[in-house]
């Protein structure tokens, strides 16, 4: 499956059913700068999924570009990918009045 992660990044994604769960390999690949400088990087990420467990992969792109994420989970015998929206929370200033995990 190849999911579009923005203009200048793409996920190629596919899964093998293991004894263990789902083997899951997520291939990314994004373009950095746009003249002679171009380039180009690609990553690997790989996992088994056993059922209702998750994946997410976020991708780096440039500045004032909106971040997206790479979801894959396991949905009973099936996986499922998906570019949601990213909604971001922000975390608490570790300071006065909180603690670090």
């Amino acid at each position: 499956m190849i999911n579009r992660l923005g203009a200048n990044a793409s996920a190629i994604t596919y899964g093998v059913g293991e004894s263990d769960g789902w083997d899951v390999v997520a291939t990314v690949g994004t373009v950095l700068g746009r003249d002679a400088a171009e380039k180009h990087v690609v990553a690997r990420f790989s996992s088994v999924l056993p059922p209702g467990q998750s994946q997410l992969i976020s991708v780096p792109l440039a500045v004032g570009e909106r971040q997206q994420v790479l979801r894959i989970r396991r949905l009973g015998d099936q996986i499922e990918v998906r570019v949601p929206r990213l909604h971001v929370t922000p975390m608490p200033r570790v300071g006065a009045g909180t603690r670090r995990l």
